[in-house]
């Protein structure tokens, strides 16, 4: 059986053989963001939304990456905190 871990930056699946991570690009958490603020049912929502599309205008702005470049936490790192 296929375990699937949907994470806030990637996607874990896990199998008996082998673990692997399949990254995603920043436009898609852009669309992830958007979708949950739009859909918002929960508080929660609404802040999850909040810092995805926060990460991603960092990532774009500050760090020069494309809609298409992975996201990658890693690149967060001395990001100002809100």
């Amino acid at each position: 059986p296929v375990l699937c871990h949907i994470g806030y930056h990637n996607i874990i699946f896990q199998t008996q053989r082998k673990d692997f991570k399949m990254s995603v690009t920043i436009l898609e958490v852009l669309q992830n963001a958007e979708y949950n603020l739009k859909n918002a049912v929960m508080p929660m929502q609404l802040k999850i939304g909040i810092d995805q599309l926060s990460n991603a205008i960092y990532l774009l702005v500050e760090k020069e990456k494309g809609l298409y470049d992975d996201f990658n936490e890693d690149d967060l790192k001395g990001k100002p905190e809100k």
